[in-house]
């Protein structure tokens, strides 16, 4: 009776240790997955766009649902000069932006009416709690580049495709 318990006790530490083992494993796996992926965004967004602010043009990837304004500028390790996001919403919105995951200082031009009526600058935040900048105006349309120290508020905007 007392060799059945053994072998019974021996087979929990057995399957314990390698469940635990195989947890591991999956854990360290998704850990490279997510450390070494590289961000292509030219993939992840189809639909390319020329934007001018003024005399300034902008090849854009555009954002136009939920999904991907949400993911946005996320784990993108360089922003190449004169490029940057173009987010499209169906109706005026105040909706703030944040940081979260995201590696590149940043400037977000909000637009009504093909005129950018707000800009803010943002830092990047990789922590759990990210600020949310909450632009104070009603918009169409907001355009993510590299941080400017430019004043670009008022100046008009043309879109076109490539």
């Amino acid at each position: 009776m007392s060799f059945l318990i053994k072998n019974k006790k021996k087979k929990k530490n057995i399957f314990g240790i390698i469940s635990t083992a195989l947890i591991f494993l999956i854990v360290l796996y998704g850990m490279k997955v997510y450390l070494t992926r590289s961000v292509d965004i030219k993939k992840l967004y189809a639909i390319k766009k020329i934007v001018f602010v003024g005399k300034n043009r902008f090849k854009v990837m555009t954002a136009v649902n939920p999904a991907e304004w949400k993911q946005g500028l996320m784990d993108i390790k360089k922003l190449h000069k004169n490029t940057g996001m173009f987010f499209i919403f169906p109706k005026k919105v105040d909706y703030p932006f944040w940081m979260k995951n995201t590696l590149i200082p940043l400037t977000v031009l909000f637009i009504n009416k093909n005129k950018v009526v707000n800009q803010i600058k943002m830092t990047p935040c990789v922590t759990k709690k990210c600020l949310f900048y909450y632009p104070f105006v009603y918009y169409r349309q907001a355009l993510e580049i590299n941080q400017t120290n430019k004043n670009l508020i008022g100046k008009k905007i043309k879109t076109g495709g490539i």
